[in-house]
């Protein structure tokens, strides 16, 4: 919001700058209803989103926008929270959306609305880029570490359990073994299946 107004004060941008102000204000509400809304829905909902984010701002600003960042979160989110089928669908249509607007653009039916070099060369442009890229690399960590953190605490419990196990099976036999008594377990036909030492003596 801070990068869209100052752009929009220097640049004159103003559509850009409502448009950001609009994503800014459906993630508030998201926020505020995340309790009472399905996680699924939310990110469905939040993926479209970013694609349509990502497509208007490779139309209104081509190769220098962080169009395709916004599509390859969007992608990321599809496939982490809804499933690999429906981030496959997202990929084909992000791919053919991306061809459209690059044949539009560099057979001039699409215009830039801005000057490039300008823009390209602004360290306001800068800092938002590169901001906006730590925070959609920061959350796609935090996404995956949200994911794999509780995997790994299962394969920790699972790992665990195993060498309980395994300890658990070497103090039966070495009860088993040095027990005083004579023990001996059959199957279900009568045959004898192991005994211990003091059977032998």
């Amino acid at each position: 919001i801070v990068g869209s107004t100052v752009r929009s004060i220097i640049y004159g941008w103003s559509p850009q700058y409502i448009f950001h102000i609009f994503i800014y204000v459906i993630f508030l509400i998201l926020y505020t209803l995340r309790n009472k809304i399905p996680s699924k829905a939310i990110a469905l909902f939040l993926s479209l989103l970013f694609v349509v984010n990502g497509i208007v701002n490779l139309a209104a600003f081509g190769l220098a926008s962080m169009g395709f960042y916004n599509l390859i979160f969007a992608i990321i989110m599809m496939t982490i929270f809804i499933g690999v089928r429906a981030g496959i669908l997202f990929e084909v249509f992000v791919i053919g959306t991306s061809i459209v607007i690059s044949y539009l653009i560099c057979n001039n039916y699409m215009r830039m609305n801005f000057h490039a070099q300008s823009y390209l060369t602004s360290w306001i442009s800068w800092i938002s880029q590169i901001s906006i890229i730590s925070i959609l690399t920061l959350t796609v960590i935090f996404f995956l570490h949200g994911i794999t953190s509780p995997l790994l605490h299962s394969l920790e419990d699972l790992r665990k359990s195993k060498d309980e196990a395994i300890e658990s099976e070497e103090k039966i036999r070495t009860l088993f073994e040095t027990a005083p008594d004579a023990i001996v377990t059959t199957n279900l036909d009568g045959s004898i299946t192991s005994c211990n030492n003091a059977l032998l003596k």
